[in-house]
């Protein structure tokens, strides 16, 4: 499988699932991007999303594997700033009063390179969202549609990762077609990042 062009980390070196998510992500991020072209041209509307808007952010149910959870913990603890570092934490710290995702700062994202898929795959057309819509219900005609091939490939990739286990193509087909990706996975509201951060030694081995 060809892997787009991407930015590479000197970490990868150190953390080998690193290199299969990023390289995950780069696929569905071209993927996506390709689609987009085509969806603007036949809707005849602009993407909404952009800088400044991020109502979907306030949504406690982006779900995290494993990959993305270890990628996002990477991310924070060894890619941002000590100033921003420290803001997490204090936001950590309050967590459970906390409206939204954890790693939202100021109406952006703090960890936006490392951000999960859902987060990639969530595009919507013509307007931005309200703060408490929910796309989904309220107008999914505006929805970016899911595309099998793109996600298919990602999840190839993406299923090369150490923690599932799987060494052949069969093995992971399999996984796919058994929904390994989406089963017991928690939102990013739920994990504790502020524990995770301080234990990264751990979490990243």
């Amino acid at each position: 499988m060809k892997i787009p062009d991407r930015r590479h980390y000197s970490q990868e070196d150190q953390y080998s699932w690193l290199s299969i998510l990023l390289d995950s992500y780069a696929i569905c991020d071209e993927g996506i991007e390709q689609e987009i072209a085509r969806e603007e041209e036949e809707r005849g509307a602009k993407v909404a999303c952009a800088k400044g808007c991020f109502a979907c952010c306030l949504h406690y149910d982006v779900p995290v594997s494993a990959p993305e959870f270890m990628g996002l913990a990477w991310y924070a603890s060894e890619m941002l700033e000590p100033d921003v570092r420290e803001r997490l934490r204090q936001r950590f710290a309050n967590q459970a009063l906390t409206i939204g995702c954890p790693f939202l700062l100021d109406g952006a994202c703090s960890v936006y390179p490392l951000r999960p898929l859902a987060c990639r795959e969530f595009v919507i057309y013509k307007t931005p969202c309200l703060e408490d819509e929910d796309p989904y219900f309220t107008r999914p005609e505006d929805m970016h549609p899911a595309n099998p091939g793109r996600k298919l490939r990602t999840a190839l990739r993406f299923l090369d990762s150490p923690v599932y286990g799987l060494a052949t193509e069969e093995n992971k087909l399999a996984a796919i077609k058994n929904g390994v990706m989406h089963k017991n996975i928690p939102g990013m509201h739920e994990i504790e990042w502020g524990l995770i951060i301080e234990n990264m030694s751990s979490v990243l081995a």
